[in-house]
């Protein structure tokens, strides 16, 4: 395990075909790249695609200590973040989306309520939801961050 309060982003790639796949994923790892230094690594579990791998081979990730790993087990979500975090090293995992962004304090929002409540092992972000136009769509529960001990999705 790394350091106390490092996360580790588990990002599962099923199609790097969907539409607007490019303008997506930038924006997710852009909203990974302002998480302040409290992101330990960026694990990519995908599935082998030749598309992806093409794309993503010349994509620029900053700083980011990114692992990228070719799931070639049955292609799912829930088998795909398990792999992601067996291959985390924090003590800390978030799931993201390649559709979705962390606002830019989320990280720093979280890692204060780990500072101050130890005893917490699970943190259940409020999101808001926005259309394909950025117009606010509704407020969402969306997967929690957990320390990587203790989830394993059942298949």
């Amino acid at each position: 395990m790394e350091s106390k309060n490092t996360i580790s982003v588990i990002l599962p790639i099923k199609s790097g075909k969907a539409i607007d796949f490019e303008e997506f994923f930038e924006k997710a790892i852009t909203s990974v790249k302002n998480q302040e230094g409290l992101v330990s690594e960026l694990i990519i579990v995908h599935v082998g695609e030749d598309y992806f791998k093409n794309y993503v081979s010349t994509f620029d990730f900053g700083d980011i200590n990114v692992i990228i790993e070719e799931y070639d087990g049955t292609p799912s979500f829930a088998n795909q973040v398990n792999y992601g975090v067996n291959k985390a090293t924090s003590e800390w995992f978030s799931i993201l989306e390649f559709d979705d962004e962390y606002s830019n304090i989320w990280f720093k929002n979280a890692k204060n309520y780990m500072d101050i409540y130890g005893d917490i092992d699970t943190f259940l972000p409020i999101v808001v939801d926005v259309n394909y136009k950025g117009v606010f769509v509704g407020l969402l529960m969306k997967q929690p961050l957990l320390q990587t001990s203790q989830l394993k999705w059942d298949i």
